[in-house]
């Protein structure tokens, strides 16, 4: 989409994600963008002219530090299902072996 080279902002969760400071905007307004990027960003607007080469690794550097920064979320769930797994099949395998067994 052209407002990602030329505002540096992505679609996340249905809302506008400014890459450079992570604000959200709730209306995919051309004009919205635009005045945000020109009013909070000067300086990248000034160092990273729209469809500029360089413009485009900085999108790249701010997407992988973006999903980086993400990730970080999701990882720790991960590891709580993994261990409530290895907790389930621990209590299939005393079950079957009549670990529980009143004397």
């Amino acid at each position: 989409m052209e407002w990602i080279e030329d505002y540096f902002f992505i679609v996340s969760n249905s809302k506008c994600l400014c890459l450079i400071c992570e604000s959200c905007s709730a209306l995919v307004k051309d004009s919205n963008l635009e005045r945000h990027f020109k009013t909070m960003h000067k300086i990248r607007e000034r160092d990273f002219p729209a469809k500029n080469e360089l413009g485009k690794i900085e999108i790249k550097e701010l997407k992988f530090q973006l999903a980086a920064q993400q990730s970080v979320f999701t990882r720790p769930n991960t590891r709580r299902q993994a261990a409530a797994i290895t907790s389930y099949r621990v209590s299939q395998v005393l079950v079957k072996q009549n670990a529980f067994q009143r004397w």
